[in-house]
């Protein structure tokens, strides 16, 4: 599947973002192809159910990635739902929390190798796994674009009574990536 097939347009620059911030239209740009993912959800081994929610991701008004809900306190809790997407060409929910995976896949890392680290679910063996965030992909053509567009960038929750649970319990951060075309 190709969102550029027929267009106009050489890539010009990639800009990615791990963290909140302004993107800027340069005046060379006709389209940007936007690929973006939510925060994962973190296990809450502690028994808090529900409070650890990945933060969610988006390109400003254009499309929106929920960050993946947290795993159910202790063994005996539910795993966290994926993340849902919209305002995307495609918009893909993220996996579900599993049992017994340390590090929860995304089905969307066939429209984004890049964005492979982000986005999972933390998992633990005290708990239910979270969720993890959901993906997102737009064209948006120049037209659309303001001259500068805000981002924010879903932060994972960590794991734990206080947000201070292991690297194993944490649930990754969202990320944005913007592909710049000429006119």
């Amino acid at each position: 599947m190709s969102l550029i097939t027929g267009s106009a347009g050489r890539l010009l620059r990639v800009t990615m973002f791990t963290s909140s911030g302004t993107w800027t239209k340069g005046n060379d740009v006709g389209f940007v192809i936007v690929k973006q993912v939510g925060a994962g959800g973190g296990n809450s081994s502690d028994g808090t159910n529900g409070v650890e929610v990945g933060g969610n991701t988006s390109f400003g008004a254009h499309m929106t990635s929920n960050g993946g809900a947290a795993g159910g306190g202790g063994l005996g809790g539910a795993v966290g739902a994926g993340g849902s997407s919209s305002g995307g060409d495609v918009n893909i929910s993220g996996d579900p929390g599993a049992s017994t995976s340390v590090d929860i896949t995304l089905r969307a890392l066939s429209y984004c190798q890049e964005l492979a680290p982000f986005g999972h679910g933390g998992a633990s063996n005290t708990g239910r796994p979270g969720g993890a965030g959901g993906f997102s992909l737009k064209k948006i053509d120049e037209s659309s674009l303001s001259a500068s567009t805000t981002v924010t960038v879903g932060a994972a929750y960590s794991g734990g009574a206080a947000g201070t649970g292991t690297a194993f319990s944490r649930g990754k951060g969202g990320a944005v990536i913007v592909y710049e075309y000429s006119k």
